[in-house]
Order: C-alpha cells, then structure tokens, then sequence
C-alpha cells in the first residue's frame, strides 16, 4: 500500500495524526449562498401575499388566516404560493442544518503544530527521495502549506481540556527527552498484512499519563507551599503598608498557580483566590499577632 491507502491506516493507528481541512471559507460561502436565496423568496412570498391582501377575491384574502384553503385552491396564484413555500422549506433545512454544522465544526480543536510536523515528516515524505507522494499539486498542499494551517483541526486530539502546566511541560520536556533518550516505534509493523505500506512508518510516541503523574505531583506539592510560605513571609514582616503589599503579591501569585496547573471557572478561582487572601489577612492581623 501507498499514498492515501498508507495515510488511511496511519489516522487509524495514530489518532493524534488526524488531521483535516475545515474548509471554512468555502462552508461560509456556501451559507452566504443559501441565505441569499432565502432573502430572495422571501421577497417573492412578501408579494403573493401582499396580491391576496389587496386583492377582490374573498377567497385569496383568507389564505393569510386559513391554509388550509390555501392548500386546497387550485388557482394559479395558490399553486405558485404553494410551491413558493415548499421550496422555501427545502431550502431552508439545508439552510439550518448547514448552520449548526458551521458551530460544530468552528468548535473543533486547532491543529497542533508538532502532530502536523510528523505528519509531514514520518507519513507524507515516507519516500526513498524524502518528496511527497501525491502526483496532483493541489492535494499535495492540503498538509504542508503554511497558509493553511488556521484552517486544519486535530479531529481527534484530546488536547482541548488541557491546563497550562501540561501542555508546556509536553513542549518543553518532551524535545529534550526525544533528543536524549527518544525511540522511534515502527508502527506500520501493526498494520494489517493487507494495508501494509511500501516503505516502514516509523514514529516516536509518548503517553500522556506520564506528563498527567508529573503535573499530579508539582500540583501536591504546590498546593501547601503557597500558604505556608506567605505566612512564613508575613511573619517577618512587622511594616504595615509592606505586609499588605505583600498579601497583594502572594495573592496575585496564588491566582495565576490556581489557572496554571488547573483549569477553573473564573468564578471559582475569584473565591479561591479571595479566600486565600482573606486568610493572609487575618494571620497579620492584630488577633492574628
């Protein structure tokens, strides 16, 4: 197997390398389109409507207030009304249904550089000559062309309810480590005997639980420090205005620990952070002296 058939397994095997094209110029275009001819019928039925309303027809002037003469008149002018309105249907289910894919798709994480680095290195230049192997120069665009990243999303890159602490611990250890002690894993050795590509996948691939045990513990550890140490601080600070300056700092620091190594709601971290620093200020305190 090569080509697309190789890129196929590969998103199988490797789901971080999932990686696609929202396509949201074109899928906003097109949304543009249908809400265009939407506005347009809906000038048209704003006409056959007014035609009724002014008409002499007593029988045209309750269609407004009874549908279901309109359904059943035959004339020309309820015919056009009725099919107006069928195809208003139509189109806007399209028209509906193509909006919330819109939201749904928008919602989508963003590509994450170093999966698209690998999928260009490891999968798509997996050639004796190190080239691509598409044939068509337009395809051949879809991963490695800078100018298209903003649109990419890692389809099933679960990276999206990640703090801060781990994600910059997965960027900042991980290169070393696969510097010093990396292993490239080849994976197309788990292919099935049929999808087996013409040259070896080889990629190396690290667990997350790793980096989760590493944040787990920093946060254990971090969680007692940041008290104990600012009492420790206010303790042998006997200036009033530079006890509170310091319960603003220690506070502050508090605040930004709490959003980096966890992901709380703001107002979560507002109480937090307010109970933090109404416990500081009852230690210096005069009752707290």
């Amino acid at each position: 197997m090569e080509g697309y058939d190789t890129l196929t397994t590969s998103f199988s095997y490797c789901e971080e390398l999932c990686i696609y094209r929202k396509f949201s110029r074109l899928r906003h275009r097109s949304q543009m389109l249908l809400q265009a001819e939407l506005m347009e019928k809906e000038e048209q039925l704003l006409s056959l409507i007014t035609d009724d309303r002014e008409s002499g027809d007593p029988k045209r002037k309750s269609f407004s207030m009874n549908f279901d003469a309109l359904l059943k008149d035959q004339s020309e002018l309820g015919c056009r009304q009725r099919k107006l309105m069928t195809e208003i249907i139509h189109v806007l289910k399209e028209y509906d249904e193509g909006l919330l894919r819109t939201r749904q798709i928008a919602n989508l994480p963003p590509v994450r550089k170093p999966n698209l680095v690998v999928l260009e290195d490891d999968v798509l230049r997996n050639t004796p000559d190190r080239g691509l192997f598409f044939e068509n120069t337009v395809e051949s665009g879809t991963w490695i062309e800078e100018e298209n990243e903003y649109d990419m999303t890692s389809l099933l890159d679960r990276d999206g309810g990640t703090d801060i602490l781990t994600s910059w611990l997965t960027w900042v250890i991980m290169k070393p480590y696969h510097r010093l002690f990396g292993k490239q894993e080849v994976i197309s050795d788990r292919f099935p005997r049929d999808w087996k590509p013409l040259h070896p996948i080889k990629l190396s691939r690290y667990k997350d639980e790793h980096i989760a045990r590493l944040v787990t513990v920093l946060a254990t550890v971090l969680a007692p420090i940041l008290p104990t140490a600012g009492a420790f601080c206010l303790y042998f600070i006997h200036d009033e205005l530079l006890r509170l300056c310091m319960i603003v700092l220690l506070s502050f620091l508090f605040s930004s620990a709490v959003a980096i190594v966890g992901m709380p709601r703001r107002i979560d971290s507002f109480i937090a952070t307010a109970s933090f620093s109404a416990v500081l200020i009852v230690f210096v305190s005069p009752n707290g002296n």
